[in-house]
């Protein structure tokens, strides 16, 4: 691990990680992590066995890891930003076609001003 900290990504070992439960807790703390509880689920998930990967191939697992989970966020991010925009568009729309106030647009599009 410390190895790992000192030379940074370009680091790649051949030894063996005998307690990844245990390394995987410790680099989520070290890195702000507060809530460590499904490691273990998390190891089960992606058939890691506790004492057959490389130090690479345990980081390289936790990289894929960290990419799919920041798309499926940025996905979700992105669809709620779009829902919000279209709201925005639909109630000025509305407002402009119809000529009502802030509040009656809102209220014919089923949504409320704070929800605007």
């Amino acid at each position: 691990m410390v190895d790992f900290l000192a030379e940074g990504d370009g680091y790649c070992s051949d030894g063996k990680v005998v307690h990844k439960v245990v390394l995987i807790k410790m680099i989520k703390v070290l890195f702000g992590e507060i809530d460590v509880s499904e490691v273990e689920n998390w190891l089960e998930e992606q058939g890691i066995r506790e004492a057959d990967d490389t130090v690479c191939e345990l980081f390289d697992q936790s990289e894929r890891k960290g990419r799919k989970e920041g798309r499926t966020e940025g996905r979700m991010e992105g669809i709620a930003c779009g829902e919000a925009n279209c709201l925005i568009k639909d109630v000025e729309n509305a407002m402009k076609f119809f000529k009502v106030t802030l509040e009656k647009a809102c209220g014919g599009l089923g949504k409320t001003v704070n929800g605007y």
